[in-house]
């Protein structure tokens, strides 16, 4: 056979020269000589270290021990990769696969562009030596399928792609994995999944955008992102928040936690285990909306405030057809085309039918509404509408409310009126006495004469109080004083100073409420007490479309569908934000929550309650004294606590801090976690942190103790607090430290359980107890004592004191003052054997046994 030959320059060239690329077995084959390479596939070429080319036109370009032995296949470099697939290609990274079990042809054009251990599961990856100490199991790649990099990503269905990430899946054809971790795209055609964690694609076309332990089941629907959220509806929507689901044909829900939507075409804004549901058929909650609030569409359960969640779960009703509820807590609404715009407990039940807002309010008559109040009941009379509290309607076609019924003033324009039997209001005539109602100045406005009221506003009431200005169209002003509504459809109940209104336009505040209190919706000016008036006027603050103002002083809800309970100086700015109550606290993030002195809640859904709380990560959670949490999805609680990582939790004690992603501490003071998935149980001045990266410390673990994993300081018996700080150690990934006092856990996957200044240092090693211990060697394991040192592999000491290993790997000592001298032997001071046999009979080979008083070894 003849022999192409390529010359190693440096031998001066020539035939003299050695050569360097050589013919192989292979037909037309090329091979680099003396590195144990093979090109034995016709028209293969191989170089590197240790390759085989055995594919018919294969190449190897370089790397260390790479197979190629499909047809056509390639591998640019690195080691340990096999491209078997027909048309398969690996430019780099180590152990990649793009392999078939069955034909090379049903992986053909299979591609894994770097990375380690793409499209194999299993084995044991050691991050010291970057290699797998056990091989993985290699999977099948699917036809066309594409994986860029990452760790054990695996894509085995056809055109199937996965860019990068660890661990992640794309088995149905056509389906995508751009990153994360543990995702798995397994949808028939279509299905995506752009990231998160642990997120699951398993129909066509479903689409998770991020997040963490998300399931979409549905044809071509949508999770953005969030947390254990869950969508099987047909283009159905799940944008974010925690542990939604979506089942209704084109239904949505944009965030919120354990909000539930069947309902077809059907919308949830956000909230807390919200409803669109109907028992006997979806199609009879078509088009239904909440748009946040809690547990709306729901009865009973256990609401607990200072969790925010409910400890005991409500009841679902049925919710109707085109029905709206706007937010407030548990407002059911099971008429069809009926609207519940907030307010506590309301229900309507019957067609066409509207509550503005209030508590425990029922509309059952068709056509009826009730603005707000309390305790109000439609009852069977169609057309009712109810202005106040307590009311119960017994005529149909008629408003009430606790002074005055209206029943008709289309007899009386331009006259005054006068109360009739039944309270009806009738046509004033002249000379017949005086009315106390008389129109304003508004096309059908109606306005308490002799008390300076302005109904300015075409179909606007001013009906009570004096020196109150109704100009917005369908504006009503119930008493008080000074209170001014110029939004459309806006609502004043009563109060001083109060305002609903929009210096541009009041339709930008429309249908804004405030019920009563002073000063709402505007800052500043100077209130006296002892007058009970503003003796200088305060500025005008813009109130958002839909807006709540309970009562209080000087709140304000300038966000669209804001909600202020009562308090003082409370701002809710952000989109359908709510502050319950408190003083000083701003919701300013959509469907932001804030009660307390001073909280914060600062991006969407976040929530912050207490004193000084900040709540600035979006569906963040801080609780307490001076706590925050600036994390996304991070829940501070307690006392001057931080949780700033993503996923980070301090769920009590005092100046803890969670700075790393999904890392958690449970109480103590002065406690850090900085790991990624890093836990600290309690205690005080622990730390699981590594200072070059949170991943170093992935998964460390302090249960409690005192100062584990740092050095020096000065510790006062007498205050149990560091006077002087401790130097902070770095955490070995995996540790674990129990408890005690300073125990330092560096080693990988080491355990120090407890006692004082125990060192865990080894890969693998532990320290049981004891005081002043130290495990420094691979797989090393001290159970108690004082002072011992355990430096050599594989090798343990029961206890005792000033014990030591030396460097004889799997020596073991059960006393004390004793040091190793030789490999695999056990030493200890002295040696008693009680009931050692007396003869050799029946013994294995290698036993001890008793000659007369004479030790002898079965040979």
């Amino acid at each position: 056979m003849a022999q192409v030959k390529i010359y190693n320059s440096s031998s001066g060239g020539g035939s003299g020269g050695t050569a360097v690329i050589l013919a192989d077995t292979g037909t037309g084959s090329s091979v680099r000589c003396g590195v144990n390479s093979c090109a034995s596939g016709n028209y293969s070429f191989a170089v590197g270290r240790c390759t085989t080319a055995s594919g018919l036109y294969s190449t190897i370009s370089g790397g260390s021990c790479n197979v190629a032995s499909g047809l056509i296949s390639t591998i640019s470099g690195g080691e340990k990769n096999l491209a078997q697939a027909i048309g398969g290609f690996i430019g780099g990274g180590e152990c990649n696969n793009v392999c078939n079990l069955t034909s090379g042809c049903l992986a053909f054009g299979a591609a894994v562009v770097g990375g380690v251990g793409n499209n194999t599961t299993g084995g044991t990856w050691d991050l010291a030596t970057c290699t797998f100490t056990v091989a993985p199991t290699i999977c099948n790649a699917g036809l066309y399928s594409f994986v860029g990099g990452g760790f054990q990503n695996i894509a085995t269905g056809t055109s199937s792609v996965i860019s990068g990430g660890i661990c992640n899946t794309s088995s149905g054809n056509r389906s995508t994995t751009s990153g994360g971790a543990n995702n798995t795209a397994s949808g028939y055609c279509y299905a995506t999944i752009s990231g998160g964690y642990c997120n699951l694609a398993t129909f066509v076309g479903a689409t998770i955008s991020g997040g963490r332990q998300n399931t979409n089941s549905g044809y071509f629907s949508i999770i953005g992102g969030g947390n254990l959220n869950t969508s099987s509806g047909r283009h159905a929507v799940i944008s974010g928040g925690s542990v939604n689901v979506v089942s209704g044909c084109r239904s949505v829900v944009v965030g919120g936690c354990a909000n539930v939507n069947n309902g077809i075409d059907a919308f949830i804004g956000g909230g807390n285990c919200n409803n669109l549901c109907n028992t006997i058929g979806t199609c009879l909650s078509y088009g239904a909306v909440v748009v946040g609030g809690v547990g709306n569409n729901t009865t009973g359960g256990t609401w607990n405030l200072p969790t925010c969640v409910f400890t005991v779960a409500p009841t679902r009703c049925n919710a109707g057809i085109y029905s709206a509820v706007g937010g407030g807590f548990q407002n059911i609404v099971t008429g069809g085309s009926s609207t519940i715009s907030g307010g506590y407990c309301n229900t309507t039940s019957s067609n066409f039918s509207n509550i503005g807002g209030g508590y425990r309010n029922i509309v059952s008559s068709v056509n009826s509404a009730v603005l707000g109040g309390t305790t109000n009941n439609t009852s069977t009379f169609d057309c009712s509408m109810i202005v106040g509290s307590n009311i119960t309607a017994n005529r149909a076609c008629t408003t009430f409310v606790n002074d005055l019924t209206i029943v008709s003033a289309a007899a009386c324009s331009g006259c005054g009126v006068c109360v009739s039997t039944n309270g009806l209001l009738i046509p004033y005539t002249a000379g017949g006495g005086g009315g106390i109602m008389v129109l304003g100045a508004g096309a059908l406005s109606t306005e308490r004469c002799g008390v300076s009221n302005n109904a300015s506003g075409a179909n606007a009431a001013a009906l009570g109080g004096s020196t109150n200005v109704a100009s917005g169209a369908c504006s009503v002003i119930g008493g008080g004083e000074k209170n001014l509504a110029q939004a459309i459809a806006g609502f004043i109940g009563s109060g001083n100073c109060n305002n609903v209104c929009n210096s541009t336009s009041g339709c930008l505040a429309y249908g804004a409420a405030v019920v009563g209190g002073v000063g709402n919706n505007t800052t500043g000016g100077t209130w006296s007490l002892a007058t009970c008036t503003f003796s200088v006027a305060p500025t005008i603050c813009n109130a958002g479309i839909y807006s709540f103002v309970g009562g209080g002083f000087q709140n304000r809800a300038t966000g669209n569908c804001s909600f202020v309970g009562g308090g003082c100086c409370n701002n809710a700015s952000g989109v359908a934000s709510t502050v319950l109550s408190g003083s000083c606290n701003v919701a300013s993030g959509s469907n932001s929550t804030a009660f307390g002195n001073s909280s914060t809640a600062s991006l969407s859904f976040s929530f912050a309650s207490g004193f000084i709380a900040t709540a600035s990560g979006q569906y963040s959670t801080a609780r307490g004294f001076l706590t925050t949490a600036s994390g996304k999805y991070s829940t501070a609680t307690g006392g001057q606590n931080v949780a700033s990582g993503f996923a980070s939790s301090v769920l009590g004690g005092c100046i803890n801090t969670a700075s790393g992603c999904f890392s958690t501490i449970i109480g103590g003071c002065g406690n850090l976690a900085q790991a990624i998935g890093g836990f600290v149980g309690g205690g005080s001045c622990n730390n699981v942190c590594n200072a070059v990266s949170g991943c170093l410390a992935f998964g460390a673990v302090v249960v409690g103790g005192v100062g584990n994993n740092t050095t020096g300081g000065t510790w006062s018996l007498a205050t149990c607090t560091f006077s002087v700080a401790p130097t902070i150690c770095n955490a070995g990934q995996y540790s674990f430290v129990g408890g005690g006092f300073q125990n330092i856990s560096l080693g990988f996957s080491s355990m120090v359980g407890g006692g004082k200044l125990n060192k865990g240092c080894g890969t693998y090693s532990t320290v049981s107890g004891g005081y002043l211990n130290s495990a420094s060697a691979t797989y090393s394991t001290i159970s108690g004592g004082y002072k011992n040192t355990a430096s050599s592999t594989s090798s343990g000491i029961l206890s005792g004191n000033l014990n030591n290993t030396s460097t004889f790997a799997c020596a073991m000592i059960v006393g004390s003052n004793i040091t190793a001298d030789r490999v695999c032997t056990t030493f200890v001071n002295n040696l008693s054997i009680k009931n050692i046999p007396t003869a050799a009979t029946g013994l294995p080979s290698g036993s001890v046994w008793s000659n007369a008083g004479v030790l002898n070894i079965v040979p």
